[in-house]
């Protein structure tokens, strides 16, 4: 080889390492705008997050937080660095909760799919009351391999207040409406209530939920709301009603239903009123229904009705006590009433000793 072939591949070399270097310093650029890039995303992302006013996090399979957002941190008065690593074990003061959410987690990994727990009232660190919604699903892991625990939750403590401040309304005006009944017909003045106290009884009996047992309850206590209707001569006379008289006195479900019905309530009273004298065996009114498409509550009701107006006087006569009453149900028990609900209104009288 001749000089100037050396010469040649010296300069080729340097033109060869002045490329690499300038490929080299395109790549750091290249690699420090992905950095910044990626950097601005993540604090885009933690902005978004922590500007959520939900409390959100994300836990492992074992239950440790991954990640938790500010209003997450600001809610339990626990830095964000701390959280991390921490189970509910870690940090929950309440451990029947504690219980409660990790085997919710649990849940949520095995079946992989949301889990929506109901609103629960609590007391915070602070001692105040608060009521807060909890939504759990799964999301893949970071590295994909597995899975994690996505938490959201909410506080909806002003939601319910609303909503107890509205049903408090509603039930007051429910009262009203009950006194307004019992006015035009003083022959049967707290009729309705204790249908109202019987009915619950009944539910409770039967094993309803709270919530069907305060449906039970309020529709007991304006089930004969339709009599407003009803000429209060016909309410209180004395002797026994003609036929006419007792087909007037039968629309008081119907007039109840349409006094109701375009009420925009949380519960169903007004079909529960308009159904309260069907039998289930298709010998009742208005609508002669028969079985199950009677409602529950209606059900209750109607039993509950029976076995009060028996045990009360009327101006047409003297009561006819608790014996009475009882037989009449349990004659009935299983074709015109709800065996069930026979039952569990028996048991309350016989076995509890109820008492209006």
């Amino acid at each position: 080889m001749n000089f100037p072939d050396i010469e040649l591949l010296i300069a080729e070399n340097k033109s060869l390492q002045e490329q690499l270097e300038l490929v080299r310093s395109e790549l750091t650029k290249r690699i420090a705008a992905a950095e910044r890039a990626s950097a601005r995303q993540r604090e885009f992302l933690w902005g978004l997050l922590d500007a959520l006013p939900e409390r959100i996090y994300v836990k492992d399979e074992a239950g440790r937080f991954l990640l938790v957002n500010k209003a997450m941190s600001e809610a339990w008065g626990i830095p964000i660095e701390e959280f991390v690593g921490k189970t509910n074990v870690d940090i929950h003061f309440d451990q029947a909760m504690v219980k409660q959410l990790d085997e919710t987690d649990v849940r949520v990994l095995e079946s992989l799919q949301e889990v929506v727990m109901s609103d629960a009232m609590m007391v915070d660190r602070q001692g105040k009351e608060v009521w807060l919604s909890r939504t759990k699903r799964p999301i893949r892991s970071l590295d994909g391999q597995g899975w994690n625990v996505l938490g959201i939750t909410s506080d909806i403590t002003q939601i319910k207040q609303h909503e107890l401040a509205l049903m408090q309304a509603w039930r007051q005006t429910i009262e009203v409406l009950s006194n307004t009944t019992e006015a035009k017909d003083p022959y049967t003045a707290g009729h309705q209530r204790r249908v109202a106290q019987l009915s619950a009884a009944i539910g409770r009996q039967l094993g309803l939920d709270d919530e069907v047992q305060s449906i039970l309850s309020l529709a007991g206590a304006i089930h004969d709301i339709g009599k407003i209707n009803i000429p209060g001569e016909i309410l209180s006379k004395p002797g026994k009603l003609n036929l006419i008289e007792r087909r007037l006195i039968e629309t008081h479900s119907t007039a109840g239903y349409e006094i109701l019905k375009n009420l925009i309530l949380p519960w169903p009273l007004a079909k529960i009123i308009y159904q309260h004298h069907e039998r289930l065996d298709g010998s009742g009114y208005p609508q002669r229904l028969s079985g199950e498409a009677i409602m529950l509550e209606a059900r209750v009701i109607m039993v509950a009705d029976v076995v009060e107006s028996m045990m009360s006087h009327r101006p047409y006569r003297m009561a006819l006590g608790q014996d009475a009453a009882l037989a009449e149900i349990q004659n009935g028990s299983g074709t015109r009433y709800d065996r069930l609900v026979v039952d569990a209104c028996v048991a309350l009288f016989v076995d509890q000793q109820f008492a209006f």
